[in-house]
């Protein structure tokens, strides 16, 4: 067994023995209403642990190193397991499926750092492009709004 040094222990790719999936501890991220105080509490433990270059990408994945391939992988699953950790399940279903630490990051930044007038828009716009069977959704509520007794017509 090889001796570690304070190089390796440097290296982004180094993970400390207690670096666990539950060794990461801030307040679950429940939504907008918290995202930034909770990006910044994992922005600050994520660089005390050398990790903050996997949400940046600053931390790139070795393309000839087998050994740093695999090095990368298991730090941006843990990394991965810190994130997911740290959220609600209703925000952790939404990025659950991305494949590295720094599309989970920019998708969150995305979704909750708009401030309150682009989301506004930005969901209202989405409301009104939603469709009913081919219809604006407002023409579909109105159709749906016929007093009982009405048949709908698909």
């Amino acid at each position: 067994m090889s001796k570690i040094t304070l190089s390796d222990m440097q290296d982004p790719l180094y993970l400390h023995p207690s670096d666990g999936q539950h060794s990461v501890v801030v307040d679950k991220l429940t939504g907008a209403s918290n995202y930034r105080e909770w990006c910044r509490s994992m922005e600050v433990i994520l660089a005390s642990k050398r990790k903050l270059g996997f949400v940046t990408g600053l931390t790139k994945k070795d393309t000839t190193d087998s050994v740093k391939q695999e090095q990368w992988e298991t730090c941006n699953s843990m990394v991965i397991a810190w994130l997911i950790g740290s959220m609600t399940p209703e925000v952790k279903k939404s990025v659950m499926f991305l494949n590295t630490a720094s599309e989970i990051w920019k998708q969150l930044g995305k979704r909750y750092l708009q401030t309150s007038g682009a989301r506004k828009y930005r969901l209202n716009r989405e409301v009104y492009e939603i469709k009913q069977r081919g219809q604006p959704i407002s023409k579909y509520y109105t159709r749906i709004g016929k007093p009982c007794g009405e048949k709908l017509r698909a």
